[in-house]
């Protein structure tokens, strides 16, 4: 016993099998992370900020990150991680059914199809665009890919079904970039679009 306590003291910490979540270092990664969300930038009359979720997720990386290199704190078992990452998708989808379900029947009535079909095409040709350039041209990692670009599409319930199927965390790698980008861009395409 003397000399695996040794080993442990050269090779570092041992992670115990305990199930306790460190609520602690929990409940300051979403503090720090909504503290970001609402941080904005004002460049003439345009307002850039990474957002709510964009800020919590900059603190979750950052807390994966200094955990990697020290990890004696922010121990989340995987069955609350789960059960914590599947009740936020669902209550973020909730929200957004309410708040579009009302107007979403008179719309249709209103355009009808061509207002549908259109949706459908914005949505899938940048879909297929990227996903060609990204896999044939730039031979990027399939599970980076899609991470990417379900962030250029800034969709949080695309990135939770990607990372699934994937098995591992490596799709919100490339998410966190690109979904950084994807704010900034809308913000200043909407200013652009409403000044020509």
């Amino acid at each position: 016993k003397s000399r695996l306590r040794e080993l442990v003291k050269t090779l570092g910490h041992v992670e115990r099998d305990i199930v306790q979540t460190d609520i602690l270092t929990f409940a300051l990664g979403i503090a720090v992370g909504i503290v970001l969300g609402k941080f904005t930038i004002r460049l003439g009359s345009v307002s850039l900020g990474l957002g709510m979720s964009g800020g919590l997720l900059a603190s979750g990386i950052l807390i994966g990150f200094l955990r990697s290199l020290h990890p004696t704190f922010g121990r989340v078992p995987p069955a609350a991680a789960w059960v914590v990452r599947e009740l936020g998708i669902l209550f973020f989808m909730a929200g957004i059914g309410l708040s579009a379900g009302g107007s979403i029947v008179a719309s249709l009535a209103a355009v009808g199809l061509p207002l549908f079909l259109s949706g459908v095409a914005v949505t899938l040709v940048p879909f297929f665009v990227a996903l060609f350039f990204g896999r044939y041209v730039l031979r990027l990692n399939m599970a980076l890919l899609l991470g990417g670009i379900t962030g250029s599409m800034t969709s949080t319930p695309s990135l939770a079904l990607v990372t699934a199927a994937a098995a591992s965390g490596v799709p919100a790698l490339g998410y966190a970039g690109a979904y950084a980008f994807a704010n900034v861009f809308k913000a200043l395409s909407g200013t652009l679009l409403m000044i020509f």
